[in-house]
């Protein structure tokens, strides 16, 4: 069977489809170069109802068409029409139906391809909670192949045995009403992987229906490093807060110590002082005429000793608030310096060893450093029960200072190192993050501890 456009329908072929009637000739057709020579014609509609379903044509009578000839060709027509419309019929259902095949192949292809290439885990269940579909993000985020994971119960599989039991009659309900509490909303939980870890994920959860049951449709993302992230802030959070309180203690303490070093110090050195040139001032006045040479100077030496044990006491009081020392002979040798102040005061043998002669830093770095090393000082003779320490400058890294303390104390836990009440190691870390430096911690219990600090150096 042939199709014609419309608008091309012409001559006595075109009448009989276009006016649905039986039409003839018996007059020479003028028809293209080649065909065989139409000398008459007898065309018939083949109707089907109302419709026009083909056409029944006969030519090259040796007489003329007549009615008798009409009439028979048009009850053939009518004998043809319905097994025709039913071939015709059969012929539309078979394409459709291949055209239908051929759209579900790809629809399942496109959606394969989705699946596939999706970050995300999409699973979906029965309502029995039966796993019917896995993708291979799921085999890769859980580690259970699509085989494993087939018709295994979703919440056993995937989730904690505690969750699992506690959400059991939630499937069951599911089932039955399509409803659950989390159907259509976006959490996050514990999971687990086919080795047994926990881990975080992000679930969201859909409901539809395959054959008048409801199945659940969930798409599983592995927040792992966004958890770990958001609690390593969180911790530096609480850090910072712990380190912000500290550090106010401490302020107050320091205000409170000076205060006292001051009022039991200098205040008694400068009272003491009055009181020996009040008497002496007595003495002057009362015994114009016998006063001894060798006793007054013995007075004045005693108030220049206590003079020279004020001044002293002064700068030391200055020295804790800010080392002038790192103003007068520069960073390596303050810490040189006080590597030798720290074995004198603390009786732990400290050796200094330096490879940098003197390094070109802002008051800010210099002051940040020797804070630090004063720590690192610090926390050895209250935690380490050292016996010798070991101190090494250098800046062999390019472009980087690095000093390094290590101890034979009794050595630090990483538990320790992490504690958030480890304000002195925090204090530490604090100062060196501002220096975009770092601090990094390092020991074993029972063989000491190693602290290094690595400052990047100021162009």
């Amino acid at each position: 069977m042939l199709a014609y456009p419309r608008e091309a329908w012409g001559g006595i072929w075109g009448r009989a489809l276009t006016e649905k009637k039986t039409l003839y000739s018996n007059k020479s057709l003028n028809v293209p170069e080649g065909h065989i020579p139409i000398k008459n014609v007898l065309v018939v509609p083949i109707m089907f109802l109302t419709n026009v379903i083909g056409l029944l044509q006969v030519a090259n009578k040796m007489t003329d068409y007549e009615e008798k000839d009409q009439k028979l060709l048009e009850t053939i027509a009518n004998h043809i029409s319905p097994i025709l419309n039913s071939r015709l019929q059969m012929a539309r259902e078979e394409r459709e139906f291949r055209q239908a095949e051929q759209a579900l192949r790809d629809s399942e292809e496109q959606l394969r391809s989705i699946t596939t290439s999706a970050k995300d885990a999409i699973v979906t269940a029965d309502d029995h909670g039966k796993i019917c579909f896995w993708n291979l993000a799921a085999e890769e985020i859980f580690g259970f192949s699509e085989a494993e994971a087939m018709n295994k119960n979703l919440l056993k599989l995937i989730f904690p045995e505690h969750f699992a039991r506690e959400n059991a009659d939630r499937i069951e309900k599911f089932g039955l009403t399509g409803k659950q509490p989390h159907i259509g909303s976006t959490f996050e939980l514990m999971s687990k992987r086919k080795n047994g870890e926990t881990f975080p994920i992000e679930l969201s959860l859909s409901a539809f229906k395959i054959k008048k049951k409801w199945h659940s449709l969930a798409m599983i993302r592995d927040i792992t490093e966004r958890y770990n992230t958001d609690q390593d802030l969180k911790k530096s959070r609480e850090q910072a807060r712990r380190l912000a309180s500290h550090l106010q203690s401490i302020s107050e303490k320091e205000r409170l110590k000076i205060a006292r070093e001051i009022h039991d110090e200098l205040g008694q050195s400068l009272a003491a002082l009055k009181m020996d040139l009040t008497l002496m001032s007595r003495e002057l006045s009362e015994k114009k005429r016998e006063i001894k040479l060798d006793s007054l100077l013995t007075e004045i030496q005693s108030m220049v000793f206590l003079v020279d044990t004020t001044i002293k006491q002064v700068r030391k009081i200055i020295t804790e608030l800010r080392p002038e020392i790192l103003d007068s002979i520069g960073l390596i040798a303050a810490l040189e310096w006080q590597s030798k102040d720290f074995q004198k005061s603390s009786g732990i043998e400290c050796k200094f060893f330096s490879n940098v002669d003197e390094l070109q830093m802002n008051k800010e770095y210099s002051i940040a450093i020797y804070r630090i090393f004063q720590e690192m000082l610090t926390n050895i003779i209250r935690h380490a029960n050292a016996t010798n320490v070991n101190v090494k400058c250098d800046k062999n890294d390019p472009g980087k200072f690095v000093l390094e303390v290590s101890d034979n104390g009794v050595g630090i836990t990483n538990a320790k190192i992490d504690d958030l009440n480890s304000y002195g190691i925090m204090g530490m870390k604090e100062r060196a993050t501002i220096l975009s430096g770092e601090v990094k911690i390092w020991g074993k219990t029972g063989s000491g501890t190693t602290v290094r600090l690595v400052i990047p150096l100021q162009e």
